[in-house]
């Protein structure tokens, strides 16, 4: 009976790329079959501190297709326990040049054993400065950090198409176009009915963000009728998180302390001051659509928590489309007495802007935004939307001639300290 030398090389093996793939060549070139040992996605979180970004399942496969790779099995549920080499007992293990800390662990773990004393191969790595997983993942990094600020771009610019188009229609008119046309990139959906299941946990809170969401497109058309696109995008932008944060402290009945209590300190000061107070030399609350905008910076935050509890509970895709459907149906309600039909009054301006703030806003930047957040963080990711306010502001400027405030520059640097401090201490809880 013929001899067959196995091999075994262990990796996490995300984002397959060269370095790896001359990785694989060079061990299978050590023996007649090689098994893979692909780290689980719990053990890539344990040790990297972040979710691999493909599932366990999709890197097996990934390997697999390479032609390379025989067989292809777990890590150790526990690290260092080295089971599956105690299952497999390889010939020859082969190791990156950086798996220096493994190579130690298993030749620890070796010195115990009396009958079996593999090989052990420290393999070198190929261009490492450009096809090593530290320089794939610069390079992902730098690909979403692109992604992340055409989403902050097209979400600023919302606010000046939405100043054009606010005076076109009756304002739930505006909103039940906005949403029906934000619902088609999701009506795919309908001919898989297996992903738009939806519990009664996530119908009555997928129900409650789409009446927020609504209430929020009222606000946001009916504030930039009566005020200035980049006033309304610094608002907005800069106190809906503030709100967010100030909800969620509420159900867990306890003083916030630290940075956080701080953040939400200045984001007082600098709502206050964006509201342009007249005893502080303002036009007052009442002035320029800042009641609309506040209105709807509370709106958008009170979504933002119903959206992460109804998100928990179904898909992203499913929560997307029935959010629209909801949105759609309940502003059609509110818009039939407007004749949202009467198609002859609708002017080319008010067609092109609607498309843009649903397809390109509602569906692309939304969507850029959450592949984002899931390949970076939320925390990183969520950096990005301070780009926002200042965007809106410079957009505002240059397109619609607004002259930006003094009160409304100071109120909003106050704002973005006061989200600085609040992610600080976030992350402090976190760590």
């Amino acid at each position: 009976m013929e001899f067959m030398k196995k091999v075994m090389v262990f990796g996490t093996f995300d984002t397959l790329h060269r370095g790896h793939l001359f990785f694989l060549r060079k061990a299978s070139e050590r023996g007649d079959a090689l098994t893979a040992v692909v780290a689980r996605d719990r053990t890539v979180g344990e040790l990297k501190g972040r979710n691999p970004y493909h599932s366990y399942e999709n890197r097996v496969r990934n390997l697999l297709k390479t032609g390379l790779v025989e067989k292809a099995l777990p890590s150790d549920p526990v690290r260092g326990s080295w089971d599956v080499v105690k299952m497999e007992r390889p010939d020859v293990i082969c190791l990156g040049h950086d798996q220096t800390m493994m190579e130690e662990s298993l030749r620890n773990w070796l010195a115990s054993e009396r009958d079996y004393s593999p090989e052990i191969v420290i393999l070198p790595p190929h261009k490492r400065f450009i096809y090593s997983s530290t320089a794939e993942r610069k390079r992902r990094k730098v690909f979403f950090y692109l992604l992340l600020i055409l989403s902050m771009v097209l979400m600023a610019f919302s606010w000046i198409s939405g100043k054009l188009v606010s005076a076109e229609a009756p304002f739930p008119v505006l909103v039940f176009w906005r949403f029906l046309f934000s619902l088609l990139p999701f009506l795919p959906l309908v001919l898989r009915r297996s992903e738009l299941r939806l519990p009664p946990g996530g119908f009555l809170f997928t129900l409650s963000s789409a009446l927020f969401l609504v209430l929020y497109n009222l606000l946001f058309f009916s504030g930039l009728s009566r005020g200035a696109a980049g006033k309304g995008g610094v608002i907005v932008t800069t106190l809906n998180p503030l709100f967010t944060a100030a909800l969620t402290l509420i159900p867990q009945r306890k003083r916030p302390g630290g940075s956080l209590l701080i953040g939400l300190t200045l984001g007082l000061a600098g709502g206050l001051l964006l509201s342009e107070p007249a005893f502080l030399g303002g036009e007052g609350f009442r002035g320029e659509g800042v009641p609309y905008f506040l209105a709807a910076a509370l709106c958008w935050a009170l979504l933002t928590v119903f959206s992460g509890k109804a998100q928990q509970r179904i898909p992203l895709g499913a929560y997307n489309f029935y959010l629209y459907l909801f949105s759609a149906a309940g502003s059609l309600l509110l818009a039939l007495p407007s004749r949202p039909f009467d198609l002859a009054r609708l002017t080319p301006g008010f067609w092109i802007n609607i498309v843009y703030l649903s397809l390109f806003v509602s569906s692309l930047a939304t969507s850029l935004y959450f592949l984002g957040t899931r390949k970076l963080g939320p925390r990183r990711a969520g950096s990005f939307t301070l780009l926002i306010p200042f965007m809106a502001l410079l957009l505002g400027w240059l397109i619609l001639g607004e002259i930006p405030r003094p009160m409304t520059l100071a109120g909003g640097t106050l704002s973005l300290a006061a989200l600085y401090l609040i992610n600080k201490e976030k992350r402090k809880n976190h760590d």
